[in-house]
């Protein structure tokens, strides 16, 4: 005898008996007189899920200053703004995150969010963000010899080093430095779209090795360089510079 436990389905009172009865059954609550198999199966509520607790995304408090990894536009970012949003650069239009926009800003990873920022257009843009840099003489071994005047870079490929009559550079240094190579470095100057131009460093396979601001670079290296930045090439050091 299989004995389970139904409900009433005009009470919904909890009986026991055989559900293979061909007898009626009559509940003992309401008198509903049905068949065995017209009462309905006893199947237990699911339990409610407990609230999850999904913390809400921070927020900026107060207007932020950034600069676009892309077109490197210096930028500010409205208060306000969650810091799990994408943000727009209004000058080349690169679409990134917060964290990439401010280089390390505390970054919410708890929501997703499909909201686009447009950065701040009234922000005021540095105009040297859109001038070609040059190289000024610092100091040496006394090898220098020649003009002391900034020496200006093109767009493209700047092959730089020791003056000589023999290696073809396009731009070479008026000094004797033997420590410096007569090919030993190349700055590539670039345009970004919108019109912000970028500049990256890199040695040339020169004998001595190049220090961009007291750190060697290795081979492959191609580093970034802003103004200020100071270049040593053998004995002669060099600053990097946006007249």
């Amino acid at each position: 005898m299989a004995l389970e436990i139904r409900k009433c389905p005009n009470c919904g009172a909890r009986l026991r008996f055989n559900v293979s009865s061909d007898k009626k059954i009559k509940c003992p609550r309401c008198s509903l007189i049905k068949a065995a198999g017209e009462f309905l199966p006893d199947i237990p509520a699911a339990p409610k899920p407990e609230a999850m607790y999904t913390p809400k995304p921070q927020k900026t408090t107060q207007r932020t200053k950034g600069k676009c990894p892309e077109c490197g536009r210096n930028i500010v970012i409205p208060a306000g703004v969650s810091v799990g949003a994408k943000l727009k650069c209004p000058q080349c239009a690169h679409v990134g995150t917060f964290l990439e926009f401010t280089g390390g800003a505390p970054q919410e990873k708890t929501e997703k969010h499909d909201r686009t920022v447009v950065l701040d257009p009234t922000v005021v843009l540095d105009p040297t963000d859109f001038r070609p840099g040059s190289l000024v003489f610092v100091s040496d071994n006394g090898t220098w010899d020649g003009s002391k005047q900034p020496i200006h870079l093109r767009i493209g490929t700047n092959r730089i080093g020791r003056r000589s009559h023999t290696k073809v550079v396009d731009v070479s240094l008026p000094t004797t430095d033997d420590q410096m190579s007569r090919h030993h470095i190349n700055i590539e100057m670039v345009k970004k779209p919108g019109g912000c131009i970028k500049h990256y460093i890199s040695d040339a396979g020169s004998k001595n090795g190049t220090f961009v601001n007291g750190s060697r670079l290795m081979p492959g290296d191609e580093v970034g360089l802003v103004k200020g930045t100071i270049i040593k090439l053998g004995h002669t050091e060099l600053r990097f510079d946006i007249i």
